[in-house]
């Protein structure tokens, strides 16, 4: 099966892990940050097939990244 990778941007650490353990059973590769700057690091330093982004963020909000 091809990996699908997905990158979670969301600063609940409750909300990013259930979403990442969720996509985990279903086969899925997630990247998970925390805040605005670092979901923009993971962005621009790899290939994702999706990104789920929370609008408020802290450093930067979502719309910003």
């Amino acid at each position: 099966m091809e990996s699908r990778n997905i990158l979670i941007i969301e600063d609940e650490q409750k909300i990013a892990d259930t979403l990442q353990f969720g996509l985990a059973e279903n086969d899925y590769l997630s990247d998970v940050a925390y805040d605005g700057i670092a979901g923009y690091d993971f962005f621009k330093s790899r290939s994702y097939d999706l990104v789920i982004l929370d609008l408020m963020l802290p450093r930067i909000d979502g719309l910003g990244v």
